[in-house]
């Protein structure tokens, strides 16, 4: 005989069963599991009223399953439900409760992760919020292993929303951010908080022009890069980063050696970056850019051919539609033009246009 769905014991045994196939999904990666999962724990939720023992636990369970699937499918529709069962765990849970700055940190991870989709400016701020309401909570500690991660995703969400807006508040932040979450130098995450850390310093001195931050930047990337295993897949994107920043201050300084530096860091980048990768595009271009540079200051039109190369090549693995696309197409007819003005051949002037 079938229990009454209207029974604790029929909530008890959907929230049970629930709960034991996603451990099931999670030992076995069955996403049959992961379905029944979420079918039998959207069963319990409809027989949970508000204050029934197990509801929140209920709401984070069948959050987390639904970003689990949504990472699988790409369903915006698991998405937009996992955002919704995290906001009911967190309206569920008092500030006092020693897992609540989790939640509010999930949720603000999972509404950036939103945000990334659909570019909503709502869902950046709240994301932000949020992540700054779970470090408010007074059981946050100084120590607290989750603090660097949710600093780091504050950072880096508030410079992407300066990016939209201008409000050099947020990057301001941003970089206060950043540097809180930097954590000791034997961290096997320190160098990634480094990394964005410089990045963040960069942005700033690009809009405010403060040679304090292009140091900074430059010796954060340094130390970030010398900390990074040859073998770890930050290594490329690393080298790129410093050998950019080292171009920024040359440009600004006129420091050859900086120049010097960046072409090298840019060309091991290079080296370790497959051709089918995304970035490989516009790493190419930064080298062009950097042998060019070389050849206006030194004047050796080796360094003005292979600024051309580099910049063609890059063409080539960026084809229609790519999001760099324009940008490398405007690089490359700049090198072209720079070519024929020093060496007058009519063939780089006809490319070029």
């Amino acid at each position: 005989m079938g229990i009454p769905d209207s029974s604790d014991q029929a909530k008890l045994v959907l929230y049970a069963l629930g709960r034991f196939l996603f451990k099931r999904f999670k030992w076995l990666d069955d996403l049959r599991d992961l379905n029944s999962s979420i079918q039998n724990l959207q069963a319990a939720m409809q027989l949970m009223p508000d204050g029934y023992i197990f509801k929140q636990e209920c709401f984070v369970l069948l959050g987390k399953s639904l970003l689990i699937r949504f990472d699988r499918f790409d369903n915006l529709t698991d998405l937009n439900e996992s955002v919704t069962n995290y906001q009911e765990a967190v309206r569920l849970t008092p500030d006092s409760d020693p897992i609540k700055p989790t939640l509010l940190a999930s949720l603000g991870v999972i509404l950036g992760a939103r945000f990334d989709r659909h570019d909503d400016m709502v869902d950046l701020s709240s994301s932000i919020q949020k992540l700054k309401e779970a470090l408010q909570l007074t059981h946050v500690s100084e120590a607290s292993p989750d603090r660097p991660n949710w600093l780091t995703y504050i950072g880096i969400s508030l410079r992407t929303r300066f990016r939209a807006r201008g409000d050099v508040s947020d990057l301001n932040d941003s970089v206060e951010k950043l540097r809180q979450a930097l954590t000791p130098s034997n961290d096997p995450h320190h160098p990634a908080m480094l990394s964005n850390l410089g990045n963040a310093l960069r942005v700033r001195f690009e809009r405010l022009s403060d040679l304090d931050d292009l140091n900074e930047s430059v010796q954060k990337m340094h130390e970030a890069l010398r900390l990074t295993p040859d073998t770890h897949y930050s290594k490329p994107g690393r080298l790129n980063n410093l050998g950019n920043i080292l171009n920024a201050r040359f440009y600004r300084l006129g420091d050859p050696e900086d120049l010097k530096l960046a072409i090298q860091k840019l060309q091991e980048a290079l080296q370790r970056t497959p051709d089918l990768h995304p970035h490989k595009p516009t790493r190419l271009s930064n080298l062009g850019l950097s042998l060019q540079a070389n050849w206006e200051k030194f004047g050796d039109p080796i360094d003005l051919n292979k600024s051309v190369e580099r910049h063609l090549e890059a063409l080539k693995l960026a084809p229609d539609g790519h999001p760099n696309r324009c940008m490398l197409l405007n690089n490359s007819g700049i090198a072209l033009k720079t070519r024929f003005d020093a060496l007058h051949n009519r063939s780089d002037l006809d490319e070029a246009f």
